[in-house]
């Protein structure tokens, strides 16, 4: 009986002894499995990290570019074309910002040329006037010999007008 006792529990031992092997492979297959899809996890998600940043850097880099050259052209004193706004991101926002101040420009220059058109209008006035006044100052000089003392000093300011009337003009042409 003993014999038989411990060909049994030698039985038993074996079998345990087996089962915990089968189980020991079982787990290292499992934990090779896990390790598998954990880099594959790893590199997929690394790829994908990669891929959303470069398209966030791209979308950045292409915005930031775009409004460089609106600046640029800005700058240059081109104020004709339109600046186009598609996104609303911060990108949108300093896009919509330079075409407020392109529109703001456009005014300014536009109340500039109005005032220097009035200032050349003005001065064309101011010139003919003068041109007139000494026409008649000529005239009155010839027939009055008598005073002419008072008429040196009259062509005298006569004169002074014209000046002032060419620097005028001078100045209505530099504006």
């Amino acid at each position: 009986i003993t014999d038989a006792y411990i060909a049994a529990t030698q039985e038993l031992v074996e079998g345990e002894g087996q089962d915990v092997a089968k189980a020991q492979a079982e787990v290292r297959d499992m934990f090779i499995q896990l390790y598998t899809l954990g880099a594959i996890l790893i590199v997929l998600a690394v790829a994908a990290a990669t891929l959303i940043s470069w398209r966030l850097a791209r979308g950045i880099t292409q915005g930031v570019e775009s409004a460089r050259n609106v600046a640029q052209r800005i700058g240059a004193g081109d104020l004709s074309q339109p600046i186009a706004v598609s996104t609303k991101d911060e990108i949108g926002q300093l896009l919509t910002s330079l075409r407020d101040m392109q529109d703001s420009l456009v005014t300014v220059v536009r109340t500039v040329r109005q005032g220097s058109d009035s200032v050349a209008l003005s001065s064309a006035e101011i010139a003919h006037g003068n041109q007139d006044l000494s026409m008649r100052t000529e005239s009155q000089a010839s027939a009055l010999e008598e005073t002419s003392a008072s008429m040196e000093q009259l062509g005298s300011t006569v004169q002074q007008n014209a000046d002032n009337a060419r620097q005028a003009r001078e100045l209505s042409v530099g504006a």
